[in-house]
């Protein structure tokens, strides 16, 4: 079993886009993986006042702890920055 950093959209349409990521972390697991999911996690009690730069700190924090990132969707600023930092970690990236 892996550590698998789920890679999805958050800004915009926070509240859909928790959902989506739902159904991403739901792929992983049935995959046989761990998802690590910070849009579930931060969007559900992080406030939406909260700058970026602390959001994106967060998650690259995340990345470090995982095996692999999937990416789920059409990457986002925030997502770019995940995928370039997990490449920079030489960390295996899955687009889906």
């Amino acid at each position: 079993m892996k550590n698998i950093y789920v890679c999805t959209p958050f800004r915009g349409e926070e509240w859909k886009n928790i959902r989506i990521a739902d159904e991403c972390c739901n792929h992983v697991l049935k995959e046989g993986h761990l998802p690590i999911c910070t849009v579930n996690w931060l969007g559900r009690w992080i406030d939406v006042d909260t700058t970026d730069n602390k959001i994106i700190y967060l998650c690259l924090q995340y990345v470090k702890l995982c095996d692999e990132v999937w990416v789920f969707g059409e990457p986002t600023a925030g997502m770019q920055e995940e995928i370039k930092f997990a490449r920079e970690l030489g960390k295996t990236i899955k687009e889906l």
